[in-house]
């Protein structure tokens, strides 16, 4: 098939106009959009983040039943790859991240250490005032100078949400929700069924993509051509974002380190001696539920993770007991630059 000078416009304006559907969901994001925000104005941009994201899965899923004609059983995978990516971005986008509302904070609330309270206070704030970089902690709770109140190790305040979050890694606008402690292993599902669901749209026998290049549209219309082109542009958009944001995010995860905690400096207290270890600690058991996004049993509860300082916070907590003034005084002077607030 000869390619004309209109398929070359067309093919152009396809790629505009998936960049400007990709540009217009992203100033939704950048305005705040935060399902778990404080505020109503956060919360309503989520929804409606989410309803523009299904939008557009069902846009290209329809592009690829019935438009093209792939055959059967690459129909069926992309059907059950369409459900996965649904499936995961529910589940990453209106899954309490970590916040002082969720079972895990609460808990963590009814348990906490009176000393690891008290100490982080005054951490924090010399830490706000002496502006040094960041430093790993030692496994205690801190305290958020934006909410006024304690957290636990690992959490960080997320700006869009107003919030903290456990285990925070990053707020993503795309999304509209922070990515942390319990949503996490969604958020990496939703990265790889994304990418395999776009290889599928692109390069399936019979699919959008050899339509785009060989075949004759099913409908005539230069709108359905340029809603096939926008198609196909987005996929392959998503797809390379995609696998990179997979490939990062899993590496990340093997070296239990999170987006805030990347810049720190020192060794990573709480990496596990295994690659496998780390990515368990994260997502739970590697077994076949792995791959759906549900819910599984971990060994850690996101309030308090295994860490190199573990024993030395043991014996301060015994000492403070004993010597509760003289412990909090000499922490702060000692190692008051292992703390800060995000």
């Amino acid at each position: 098939m000869a390619i004309t000078l209109l398929d070359i416009i067309l093919g152009l304006s396809g790629i505009v106009c998936s960049q400007a559907l990709m540009a217009i969901y992203m100033v939704l994001g950048c305005l705040g959009s935060a399902s778990f925000g404080k505020h109503l104005f956060n919360r309503v941009l989520s929804r409606v983040g989410a309803i523009c994201m299904i939008f557009f899965l069902c846009v290209e899923l329809w592009l690829f039943q019935f438009v093209a004609h792939p055959s059967t059983t690459c129909s069926l995978i992309g059907v059950l790859l369409s459900g996965l990516v649904l499936w995961s971005f529910l589940m990453t986008a209106f899954t309490d991240p970590g916040t002082p509302s969720s079972p895990e904070w609460q808990h963590w609330n009814k348990h906490s250490s009176i000393i690891e309270t008290k100490v982080s206070a005054d951490i924090t704030k010399e830490r706000s005032y002496n502006g040094k970089p960041k430093h790993w902690g030692s496994g205690e709770s801190t305290e958020c100078d934006r909410c006024n109140h304690s957290r636990p190790a690992r959490s960080h305040h997320c700006k869009h949400c107003d919030r903290c979050v456990l285990r925070m890694d990053h707020h993503c606008p795309l999304i509209g929700n922070c990515v942390g402690w319990r949503n996490h292993k969604y958020y990496l599902l939703l990265q790889g069924w994304q990418f395999w669901g776009c290889v599928m749209f692109l390069f399936a026998s019979g699919g959008p993509g050899e339509l785009a290049l060989y075949g004759t549209m099913p409908f005539s219309g230069l709108w359905m051509e340029l809603i096939l082109y926008t198609g196909c542009s987005w996929a392959a958009v998503v797809m390379v974002i995609a696998a990179r944001t997979f490939m990062v995010a899993l590496y990340m995860a093997t070296r239990n380190e999170t987006h805030v905690e990347k810049c720190y400096i020192g060794e990573n207290p709480y990496a596990l001696p295994q690659s496998l270890d780390n990515l368990v600690q994260l997502l739970g058991p590697l077994d076949i539920k792995l791959l759906m996004p549900i819910g599984v049993p971990r060994k850690c509860g996101g309030t308090e993770f295994p860490h190199t300082g573990q024993e030395h916070t043991q014996e301060r907590s015994v000492r403070y007991q004993k010597e509760p003034k003289k412990l909090i005084e000499d922490h702060v002077s000692d190692v008051s630059a292992n703390y800060g607030s995000v």
